[in-house]
């Protein structure tokens, strides 16, 4: 399994395992990791980002064999680690972790003494402390004197077992079969695998797997290996039917070797080192691997990058200009007005029908004009309500929308340094709050203010002493109101960013979960999620606690608008002894005044609410300053000759490229030459810049300085589209996603089922029943057949995660 859960190289390798200097240093040197490490500028303290994106495919499997390598198991099961590899780092890890470390136990340390028990196997096997179970097609270690025992698989099912000597001699046998074609292709040289000379396994072991768990087997699944080495006459004729000549260029000769990064032509496999104490940095001015960089901290601090103070301005008027502009607000306002009047007169003229409608004539009257009245109201207040939810709704499509084509346009440097859960918490908790509780809160500020408003109106007009009163219950009305709403909102921005390592870690441990069964460390990652969670919901309790502070003090206030609102009409009543109408109006200001207390409250709590929400638009405001990639389609387009590329021809003429400002070059001055129609390999050890070419040519980061041309065309001229639409690239970890097996080989829908289960059964991959009749595929290719796709229309779970590896691989070949 490949180290998928973020932190530094150290923690990735001690993984929830006490610190051990020197086993730690020990398992860095076996995994071939040191010359990694001392090219980053803060050595094993740097980040390997989420899912291992700053990791190439060798690092990655290296990184896992480390954090193996460093946990004293008895039993290691080894999941073809050496085929991310090359050969030479493939040698050096088979001898000094594989065997040395984990075979042998040279220097292992246990946690706990030895029992008798224990010393008796140790005696018994040859001083192994491990059993070890190892998938590989890497033949040419099959010969070693500790393997035990060789089981070899066919279809799921074991075709053979036994030890190498009985296997390659036995001319009968699946195993030495194959292992004649691989002589006779040359995959496999008679150096490191003599069949003829049958070197001696220590030990010959009964057929029964049960009975070897004490020793040590290697499983070899040879149909994962079969590709390529069998019938491969074929594969290296051009179209005209000459043989074509495979090219291993170490990117330029001699003066490349050192503008790829990690490369040193006197330097060794992996650089002597009897320290023990931390990897440090040995080289400041170099960058990372793949994706890498040099800096410790590879993502951004969303704490410490958020808004703080007050939200701007500037927000609302994106909110506003995204719901429809200044005539939406204009409406909004106009009905808001119309509600409140209406309410207003209902109530008045309701008072005045009690004081005036003695006579059952007037009755009717009366009551038609109030049933007039509040009907207008009610369908004022309908149109309020829709002038709220419609805009709302067109704001919360656009921010969406714009939010959508800006991530997909962000280039590959904002993917380095964000988190995918604080993507996530964008698109969901943001976007909801934009959705649903946004124009909630909106509608009930502007509501619950108008409300405030209309009662002080009216409570001035009837008794106008009152405005003496009012003016310091308004001033510690705003002070309280000002203080919760800066503390409000500071507490709802921690709660957004605090959920972002939630998602996060959620996505990771799914990824990883047989990682995280197999060292054990459920606890450690539940220990870890729950102290994430207790943040988040430090925050959300926070806020609670403040809208219940703010309730105590907003009754406190509408109880004295009530008294003096009733001491008002009391005192005033008493100079105009007599008036029905001002006992009519005095009433009517006093039951506004009882309503005031649950307004005052909710317009603050609302007020709070919409500043708090308007945090979600200022959170997506904020990627909409992500710049964007390179234009898709450019006016140099129209320009290029038709069906270009042509001949294929690339050439690099000082090429310098970084993955992010502020990290070293990655390339360096590499100027290179590649002829039209021309089969190019690219030699290196991990971390040398291969990948880095393809990211180069894709324009997927654009080049600090020089350029690449294609057939004669400067690719940095023409659009995205075209280019990346011309060139095919299999990456080193393959990618499917959920669908059909069409919709991932074909998913613009341009080619014919029968295309399709043709590139299928080019890769192996097709079913027996569709290509039993196609007389060109070698019967040595059976196995494939049966464990190929049956159709075009079978299900593909997300990632890919019902295919193996390798049929993923496969499938990513037929696409491309």
């Amino acid at each position: 399994e490949e180290a998928d859960i973020e932190g530094t190289y150290e923690e990735g390798t001690e993984f929830n395992e006490p610190i051990d200097e020197t086993r730690y240093q020990r398992c860095i040197d076996a995994c071939a990791l040191r010359h990694d490490l001392s090219l980053l500028s803060h050595g094993d303290e740097t980040e390997i980002g989420e899912r291992g994106i700053t990791l190439s495919g060798g690092q990655k499997a290296r990184v896992a064999l480390a954090r193996a390598s460093y946990h004293n198991a008895e039993i290691y099961l080894l999941d073809d680690p050496l085929a991310a590899v090359d050969a030479h780092v493939g040698k050096h890890i088979f001898q000094e972790c594989i065997v040395n470390e984990l075979l042998l136990g040279k220097g292992q340390t246990h946690q706990y003494a030895k029992d008798e028990q224990m010393e008796q196997n140790d005696d018994q096997y040859g001083g192994r402390n491990s059993t070890v179970i190892l998938v590989t097609n890497a033949l040419q270690y099959l010969n070693h004197p500790l393997i035990d025992k060789i089981i070899v698989l066919k279809d799921g099912c074991i075709e053979e077992t036994g030890t190498y000597v009985e296997l390659s001699q036995n001319k009968n046998s699946l195993l030495s079969s194959f292992l004649s074609v691989l002589l006779e292709t040359g995959s496999c040289s008679t150096r490191n695998m003599d069949v003829s000379e049958g070197i001696i396994s220590t030990s010959s072991q009964s057929s029964e797997v049960s009975d070897d768990l004490k020793g040590n087997m290697l499983v070899v699944d040879v149909p994962s290996a079969l590709p390529g080495s069998i019938d491969t006459s074929h594969n290296n004729r051009s179209d005209d039917g000459q043989a074509q000549k495979m090219n291993f260029v170490n990117i330029d000769s001699a003066r490349s070797k050192k503008e790829i990064k990690g490369f040193n032509e006197n330097s060794e496999l992996v650089p002597p080192s009897s320290s023990v104490t931390k990897t440090k940095p040995l080289n400041n001015n170099s960058g990372g691997s793949g994706g890498g960089g040099g800096n410790g901290t590879l993502t951004t601090d969303e704490m410490r990058e958020r808004e703080v103070g007050h939200v701007g301005y500037g927000v609302y008027m994106e909110w506003a200009k995204a719901a429809g502009g200044w005539w939406v607000a204009f409406v909004i306002l106009l009905l808001i007005i119309s509600v409140e009047f209406l309410n207003i007169l209902s109530k008045w003229w309701l008072t005045h029908w009690s004081q005036n409608g003695g006579d059952s004539a007037s009755q009717l009257r009366f009551l038609t004009i109030y049933a007039i009245i509040n009907l207008l109201a009610i369908v004022s207040t309908f149109f309020r309500l829709l002038s709220f939810v419609l805009p709302g709704l067109r704001a919360s499509d656009k921010l969406f929308a714009r939010l959508l084509d800006v991530v997909l346009q962000a280039p590959m440097s904002f993917f380095d340094t964000t988190p995918i859960g604080r993507i996530v918490n964008r698109f969901s908790k943001d976007i909801y709050t934009i959705d649903e509780q946004l124009v909630q809160s909106l509608r009930s500020y502007f509501a619950t203010i108008s409300s405030v408003y209309s009662v002080i109106i009216v409570v001035c007009s009837v008794t106008p002493v009152f405005g003496v009163c009012l003016m310091p219950i308004l001033i510690y009305y705003e002070m309280q109101k000002r203080y919760f709403t800066k503390t409000y909102r500071e507490l709802k921005r921690i709660d957004s960013v605090s959920r972002s390592p939630v998602y996060a870690l959620l996505g990771e441990t799914l990824d990883g979960v047989c990682t995280i069964r197999a060292f054990s460390a459920q606890n450690a990652l539940i220990n870890s999620m729950m102290s994430m969670i207790d943040r988040q919901q430090l925050a959300y309790y926070l806020t609670c606690a403040s809208q219940c502070w703010l309730g105590v003090r907003l009754e406190l206030v509408g109880t004295l608008i009530i008294f003096f609102a009733c001491l008002c009409a009391v005192t005033q009543h008493g100079s105009k002894a007599g008036d029905e109408a001002f006992a009519g109006l005095a009433g009517l200001s006093i039951s506004f005044a009882l309503t005031v207390t649950q307004a005052l409250n909710w317009s603050v709590r609302m007020s709070s609410d919409l500043e708090a929400n308007m945090v979600a638009v200022e959170r997506i405001k904020q990627y909409s300053m992500i710049p964007s990639e390179a234009p898709r389609h450019t006016e140099e387009d129209k320009n290029l000759p038709h069906r270009w590329p042509i001949g294929g021809a690339i050439e690099f003429k000082s090429v310098e490229m970084r993955y992010r400002p502020g990290l070293p070059l990655v390339l360096k001055g590499l100027t290179l030459n590649i002829p039209a129609r021309s089969k190019v390999g690219i030699v290196g050890r991990t971390g040398a810049g291969k990948s880095t070419l393809m990211v180069a040519l894709m324009r997927i980061v654009e080049l600090e300085s020089g350029s690449i041309y294609i057939d004669g065309v400067d690719i940095s001229k023409i659009g995205l589209k075209m280019l990346r639409s011309e060139i095919a690239v299999i990456p080193q970890d393959p990618t499917l996603f959920a669908g059909t097996v069409r919709s991932n080989l074909d998913p613009f829908g341009e080619y014919s089922d029968d295309r399709l289960y043709e590139v299928l059964s080019r890769v192996g991959l097709n079913s027996l029943e569709r290509i039993s009749s196609q007389a060109s595929i070698s019967s040595s290719n059976s196995a494939l057949r049966s464990r190929g796709v049956k159709s075009v229309d079978d299900e593909v779970s997300e990632g890919g995660s019902n295919f193996s590896v390798g049929q993923r691989q496969l499938l990513v070949i037929a696409r491309a």
